[in-house]
């Protein structure tokens, strides 16, 4: 059942996807140069909403812990 590996809640200030400018800023770096990153293939994959386009924290968060490998290396499994 999903409800059992999902938090009861999110705070607020830790959305679970992210759009260009709070990524470019977790990591430290201006919107242009993650859009650079991304066009690389150096960043995770986003997820397409629609028209937006968002980045899921968790994976960013592994994917940096892990040091931020291409996305061709990049194999990311949610837990």
């Amino acid at each position: 059942m999903m409800s059992d590996t999902l938090p009861q809640t999110v705070p607020a200030e830790q959305p679970l996807l992210m759009d260009a400018r709070e990524v470019a800023a977790m990591l430290g770096i201006g919107v242009s140069t993650l859009y650079k990153l991304h066009a690389s293939g150096r960043v995770p994959e986003p997820v397409r909403l629609g028209a937006s386009v968002r980045w899921r924290r968790s994976e960013l968060v592994a994917w940096t812990v892990a040091g931020c490998p291409a996305r061709g290396r990049w194999a990311w499994k949610p837990g």
